[in-house]
């Protein structure tokens, strides 16, 4: 009797190796990182540097000192990966150039930006219109600056929630940001968010298309988190 055939095992070939790239979309510090891999640069060659920088800007971070102190090279660098700021020199993060276009790319780089361009307007009101949660980052005088505060919050609504303390503890400061920007409700102090004539006051006679809410009562909402069901 024949010994049984063996049986034939197809080979496999191992798991094709994840390809990972930089998208300008990425904005995350901790998601881009993971992309950076083990890719190497020859620092010497100048034209590669900027060419590996413009589609992987947070190999910035292993970059030589020479290399974080040009504006050029963290220019192309945050242009890719906002984030990518961190790694300038102290002189390349004053610079206001650089930092605008940080903040372009993702609103967060702002917490590397030098505490004097924390103060500037145009940098803060930027960086928040790209993520609300950057004014978290702008200087304790803008935070407290209620002209500058509503304009942040025109941008976005949820910057209103990073206000100074006084400010959140003004009425009439926080009817006003509402009034800029409807998503501005959702992040209203809870005692305002149960305050049915608060409510009430800062939408009457807005013309905007509205919503019934429990209670049979008329207004405009577009963010639902404004404890809406204690208004019955």
């Amino acid at each position: 009797m024949l010994p049984p055939k063996p049986t034939r095992v197809a080979s496999q070939s191992p798991p094709r190796a994840r390809q990972l790239e930089f998208q300008p979309s990425v904005s995350g510090r901790v998601e881009a990182f993971a992309l950076i891999g083990g890719t190497a640069v020859n620092w010497e060659d100048r034209a590669l540097v900027l060419q590996v920088l413009s589609g992987n800007g947070l190999l910035l971070s292993r970059a030589p000192e020479e290399m974080r102190e040009d504006c050029e090279v963290v220019l192309v660098a945050v242009q890719h990966c906002g984030h990518a700021l961190e790694f300038g020199s102290r002189e390349v993060r004053n610079n206001r150039f650089v930092v605008l276009a940080a903040v372009q790319q993702s609103g967060l780089a702002l917490q590397h930006a030098s505490e004097n361009l924390m103060d500037d307007r145009e940098i803060v009101l930027v960086a928040t219109s790209q993520n609300g949660g950057a004014i978290e980052f702008a200087s304790s005088k803008l935070r407290a600056d209620p002209e500058f505060m509503l304009e942040a919050v025109e941008t976005c609504g949820r910057a209103l929630s990073f206000a100074s303390a006084e400010l959140l503890s003004d009425d009439d400061f926080l009817v006003k940001a509402v009034r800029r920007n409807s998503w501005a409700l959702g992040y209203l102090p809870e005692r305002m968010r149960r305050d049915r004539k608060v409510i009430l006051d800062v939408w009457n006679g807005i013309p905007n298309a509205s919503v019934t809410l429990k209670g049979g009562h008329q207004t405009e909402i577009r963010r639902p988190g404004w404890q809406a069901d204690h208004l019955h």
